[in-house]
């Protein structure tokens, strides 16, 4: 989480070039840490950041209550699909596979399957549509393989194994 937040930080300064291809953060090209404050007027989804991951293709994401954005090595940008973007965030989470998932504190979770967010609720079997936080756990069946458990706000806890 500290490591993304730098990374975060430091390309931020990186000088955009009008021209260059919007691509991912490549933390190899950063060199030294730098620190910039960034808000809401620079595209950021609200004034307070719940949580900020980088996805497996090297995207910075920060959640707020008031949604999702994405640093894209330029700008700070809110998600295309604004129904999936709005809503109260608690939780942004990277499993072992790159997969990233995201806690709604009012509408369950959501995963970035290639390139797409796939959210999952109450009406796909979740026990509760107040997550917290998901996290990857090695499986404890004699099968191997992981397992994601989510920790909701009103006490509940569910476990997810395979698709």
């Amino acid at each position: 989480m500290v490591l993304a937040a730098v990374a975060a930080g430091a390309a931020v300064c990186r000088p955009a070039a009008a021209a260059e291809e919007t691509r991912p953060l490549d933390l190899n090209e950063l060199g030294a840490p730098t620190f910039v404050t960034v808000s809401a007027r620079d595209g950021l989804p609200d004034a307070v950041i719940i949580d900020i991951e980088v996805d497996d293709q090297g995207f910075v994401w920060a959640s707020s209550p008031d949604g999702l954005s994405r640093w894209d090595g330029q700008r700070w940008a809110t998600t295309v699909d604004t129904a999936f973007a709005e809503g109260a965030f608690a939780d942004l989470q990277r499993d072992r596979a790159g997969t990233l998932w995201a806690s709604f504190r009012e509408r369950g979770i959501a995963r970035l399957d290639g390139g797409a967010w796939r959210t999952l609720d109450r009406s796909g079997g979740l026990p509760t549509d107040r997550a917290r936080h998901v996290v990857e756990l090695p499986a404890l069946a004699a099968d191997g393989g992981t397992e994601h458990w989510l920790t909701a706000m009103d006490g509940q806890l569910a476990r997810r194994r395979g698709d």
